[in-house]
């Protein structure tokens, strides 16, 4: 089934419902659906068709949702950058990509203009606005309506670029069947229901909503830099129109459990928050706990590559930490959702395709088959073999994330494969580590990274923080060596504001932390 049907399909049943407000509009969802078929005819004429490539630089807006809906009506395949990974980075994804067509707002052409190179694949083109020799999707009216293109359940629908937080960015081929699957996801796991309201602050989870049948409210922020946004513009969203529902950023709801606190405010409305990207530190959730009294608050894990593998509420999460904070163990990110099979496999070889697990409590790199799981990067034929295994099971991902399951069926995490510490005969896992010293309340982040001669406890302090390097330095050295695997830190470095992704503002780089702390000496 083409994914823009499940839409279609919830838009015939519920015409009169409210499917998105976008600040002043508010589209039904048979207004909503009638934009997407304009839009589809236009992009017809405009050559777009089954298996085009394109390139989709528009704002989060009613027209985006539109537009990639109109584009898997046609048969095209949207391709989703994100532009906050910086411009050079932004240019050379499209380069690599050689999309075949572009739309998107005039700035988007204008860029394509002034820095020709990666566009030069580029043969069908489409401006939500006015731009020189560009045809404008806003000019065209509702009288028809295209036949939706017929796709395979495996064939490619979009490609999907992860943020390249944890290494380059890469594009990872999604088909309809796994968008068709996420929506019946989301659907059973957080029991949306067409009462609610989401506030989704993630662009692509706008069409999940719309899909689901539940009114979305276009956020008022730059879903490309969250840690920007404006926490009160959210709250007065969030009170005109009785939103029920979160999604996003942990970057996002934290500036705006801050702002409710200090102007003493609470969102009895909100039902559901469900964050992801980062860990989550305990301090946020007790916070959301008294802004939203009401509100479950979720925090599923999973990647570009694979989501949701497993879900966790914030009452479980509370009941770990101690288990965190004080005695080592990482993070808990919950049980498998049913749909997927969970792995922990030998991170020291390549795993074989019997795709062994090993045994309850022991360190392994986490493996996830299913139908929410890719199959595939796109034109990365050397990535797609280290992370993809093949099995009689079906395709295996390999995350990355090294864990282990614990006696309840729960999945840690202890940190990322490539951040592993190696030392003299052993290795060390940075997330445990890291999570012994997070509860001083003069530390903002921590990491656990590669010195010149070994670990180094890598400190960013929060503002107000009065003790000096010295005191600090003893006070994190002591909370960090009261577990035996990490008595062997001995050195800690300062840092004034430690580089982490522009999308969730909370993954650390540690590898350009790595080399700072070297040049550093240490």
């Amino acid at each position: 089934m083409n994914i823009v049907e499940v839409f279609e399909e919830t838009a015939r049943r519920r015409p009169y419902q409210k499917a998105l407000i976008d600040g002043e509009r508010f589209f039904s969802f048979s207004r909503l659906l009638g934009e997407v078929d304009r839009q589809a005819r236009r992009l017809r004429k405009c050559g777009f068709g089954p298996g085009v490539h394109t390139l989709v630089l528009l704002k989060n807006s009613a027209e985006f949702v539109a537009t990639v809906f109109a584009l898997f009506r046609v048969g095209a395949i949207p391709i989703l950058i994100d532009p906050g990974m910086g411009l050079g980075r932004f240019l050379k994804v499209i380069e690599e990509v050689e999309p075949e067509g572009l739309v998107g707002i005039p700035r988007a052409f204008a860029l394509a203009k002034m820095s020709p190179k990666p566009f030069r694949t580029v043969d069908y083109r489409a401006c939500w606005g006015h731009f020189p020799d560009v045809p404008d999707l806003r000019r065209g009216g509702f009288d028809s309506v295209v036949a939706t293109a017929e796709v395979g359940a495996g064939e490619t629908a979009a490609i999907l670029f992860t943020s390249g937080s944890t290494g380059p960015a890469k594009g990872v081929v999604y088909t309809h069947s796994i968008f068709c699957r996420q929506v019946e996801v989301l659907r059973q796991v957080y029991n949306f229901s067409e009462e609610d309201v989401d506030l989704p602050g993630f662009p692509l989870f706008g069409l999940f909503t719309a899909a689901l049948g539940v009114t979305a409210v276009i956020p008022d922020l730059d879903p490309s830099r969250p840690a920007q946004c404006r926490p009160f513009d959210l709250i007065t969203q969030m009170h005109r129109h009785g939103v029920t529902s979160l999604q996003g950023s942990p970057a996002i709801w934290k500036r705006v459990a801050r702002e409710c606190l200090s102007r003493k405010m609470t969102l009895p409305l909100i039902r559901r928050v469900i964050t992801f990207g980062a860990p989550i530190p305990f301090d946020f959730l007790e916070s959301w706990r008294q802004v939203a009294p009401n509100a479950r608050i979720h925090t599923p894990y999973g990647a570009t590559e694979a989501l949701p593998i497993t879900d966790i509420e914030s009452v479980e999460i509370l009941d770990t930490k101690k288990a965190r904070n004080n005695e080592g163990k990482g993070m808990c990110v919950g049980r498998p959702l049913p749909l997927n099979e969970v792995r922990i496999v030998d991170y020291s070889t390549r795993p074989t395709q019997s795709m062994t697990s090993l045994p309850v409590g022991e360190v392994g790199e986490v493996a996830v088959c299913g139908p929410v799981v890719t199959k595939s990067y796109y034109k990365k034929p050397e990535a797609t073999r280290r992370s993809k295994i093949e099995s009689p099971q079906g395709i295996w991902h390999l995350m990355g994330d090294l864990g282990y399951f614990d006696d309840l069926g729960r999945l840690w995490l202890v940190g990322r494969k490539s951040h592993l510490i190696r030392l003299e005969g052993a290795e060390m896992f940075p997330l445990p580590g890291e999570a012994l010293v997070l509860p001083h309340p003069e530390v903002e982040r921590a990491a656990l990274v590669e010195g010149l001669k070994g670990p180094v406890l890598v400190i960013e302090r929060r503002k107000g923080s009065i003790s000096t390097e010295r005191i600090l330095r003893k006070e994190c050295l002591q909370l960090i060596q009261q577990t035996p695997s990490y008595a062997c830190v001995e050195e800690v470095a300062f840092h004034p504001g430690m580089p982490v992704d522009p999308r969730h503002n909370a993954k650390i780089h540690r590898e350009e932390l790595s080399q700072w702390v070297k040049k550093q000496g240490i």
